[in-house]
């Protein structure tokens, strides 16, 4: 195993002349982009006087910089702190904290929430700014261009750390996620075992935000490859098709949501999108109606890859898996995770941690070369996901007899009512195959007699209306029991809920007043 600022100094020197990153009209070439790379890393030890091991937190949205960063921190032995540019100040606070970043990369724009808390940072003393505020006494690009773009001098391992990359937070405060460089080269092998048609030539679009997980490992594995990156700034549907269009993008990464709504654009019919070779899906559960309309309209491969910012990828759906015709029981591995990759092991346990038969649920557990190397700081939490050498996921879900696994939910998301389990994906798939629903999340709430029942929050499609009568019908035409029915259905005009890999957030739909109860 290497370490990942090799792959840019070997791609500098295969593809000099080729595109490595396209980003709102400015394009870098390999070689241009590994002396950058190489400037900044230098910069960051030589002028900042940052030492191994080192935090830089990353406050910006989606540009060549981000990449850049990546490969400049690894580079010097630093470890990086992307920041969701969503969070709230006291959320960013947290982090910054946590992490003991000892500097920062921020764009302008977001300066006023950082000048919010500068009073209650601990140890963050290096401002490093994209754009032009006087108020910033170091600047990005002139980071570059007065560092020296030699190979830095600093030993790296395959066991160093390079991202701590903070969890969504969806159930508490986040925890600090530690990868290493052997996990990402390790996550690169198994998904290319999958796109086996995966190539230099290919031309991938960067969508989901690069403070996300999904976004890294797949990006990391195509520059692995000496790709050339177009890069969204954030993701719009249309922008999407634009760019499909416009540069032959021939590799889609999106999580389900974004995909919903980039098939669902108005517009998606007058863009060209023939140039796609691979669609990759992942972050959260695809709904099988939405997987089959978008095989039937993008008429390209898809792979699926199931895993998580502590894990990275573990299964694998790959193209061949993706068959919209014949026996049932090879069309209902359409709502699978896959198979088990290749440098992992993933079992089924039951609450005691025993193995569960084929067929039965109980949490999704893992081990391998792609687990991460534990939470920063977090020792009590570190024994709660490491038992036995198995990292447990937190996910519900069951593996058939030829060792594809099916994700059920979230075991924190699962519910009882009147004594049964809950599994609220079960009937989330059920609304998503109605025409009119766009989005849709079921979450438990208090109810005196059964506990808790399943209530139904909706968001319709553009123009389509529906009644709660006739979801409800809808349901009963399904072969969902009774009890798992939703006892309430509520309509929402926003889109719901969602933190930067593209899931939706139950805790604050419980939370909202809309639902006319307290979680």
């Amino acid at each position: 195993m290497g370490v990942i600022g090799d792959w840019v100094r070997r791609n500098a020197w295969r593809y000099p002349d080729k595109d490595a990153t396209v980003f709102e009209g400015t394009r870098f070439t390999w070689e241009a982009f590994n002396n950058r790379v190489n400037s900044l890393s230098n910069s960051m030890v030589n002028a900042l006087g940052l030492k191994k091991g080192d935090k830089v937190a990353i406050l910006q949205q989606n540009s060549h910089r981000y990449l850049e960063l990546y490969f400049a921190l690894s580079k010097a032995g630093l470890v990086a702190v992307p920041i969701n540019y969503g969070l709230a100040a006291r959320e960013i606070l947290f982090i910054l904290n946590d992490s003991k970043a000892e500097a920062l990369i921020v764009d302008d724009e977001y300066l006023p929430v950082i000048n919010e808390i500068t009073h209650e940072l601990k140890l963050l003393q290096r401002y490093i700014c994209i754009g032009s505020d006087p108020s910033c006494a170091l600047n990005y690009e002139e980071m570059i261009s007065n560092g020296n773009n030699a190979e830095p001098d600093v030993t790296v391992s395959e066991n160093d750390v390079i991202m701590q990359m903070y969890t969504s937070g969806t159930t508490g405060f986040p925890k600090g996620v530690m990868t290493t460089h052997k996990n990402m080269e390790v996550n690169n092998v198994n998904i290319l075992m999958s796109d086996r048609k995966a190539s230099s030539k290919d031309i991938p679009l960067v969508t989901p935000p690069l403070c996300s997980m999904g976004a890294v490992f797949l990006s990391m594995c195509y520059m692995y490859l000496g790709c050339t990156h177009v890069i969204l700034k954030k993701f719009e549907p249309l922008e999407v098709l634009k760019a499909v269009e416009t540069f032959k993008i021939t590799n889609l990464q999106l999580t389900p949501t974004m995909l919903n709504t980039v098939l669902k654009h108005p517009d998606f019919s007058s863009y060209d999108t023939d140039s796609l070779r691979l669609v990759f899906y992942g972050g959260s559960s695809m709904p099988v109606p939405l997987l089959r309309d978008a095989i039937n309209k993008l008429k390209c491969e898809f792979v699926q890859g199931y895993g998580s910012t502590e894990n990275l990828v573990v299964c694998l759906l790959s193209p061949e898996d993706h068959v919209l015709e014949g026996p049932e029981n090879v069309q209902k591995r359409l709502a699978s995770g896959g198979r088990e990759a290749l440098n992992s092991d993933v079992r089924i346990f039951n609450d005691h941690d025993g193995e569960v038969p084929r067929g039965e649920v109980g949490e999704i557990v893992v081990r391998g070369d792609s687990v991460m190397k534990g939470y920063w700081n977090r020792d009590e939490a570190n024994k709660e996901v490491f038992r036995n050498d198995w990292l447990h996921t937190g996910d519900l879900g069951y593996m058939d007899r030829d060792g594809y696994v099916y994700v059920v939910d979230r075991k924190k998301d699962m519910f009882v009512s009147g004594g049964v389990n809950i599994y609220p994906r079960e009937i989330e798939d059920i609304f998503y195959a109605h025409d009119a629903v766009l989005e849709c999340a079921v979450i438990g709430v208090p109810d005196e007699k059964l506990g808790e029942i399943p209530v139904a929050v909706i968001v319709l499609k553009s123009g389509m209306s529906v009644s709660e009568e006739e979801l409800v019908e809808h349901c009963k035409k399904s072969d969902l029991a009774e009890c798992k029915k939703p006892g309430k259905i509520v309509f929402v005009d926003q889109p719901l809920p969602k933190n930067a890999s593209g899931k939706i957030v139950k805790r604050l739909l419980r939370n909202q007043t809309l639902l006319g109860v307290k979680a």
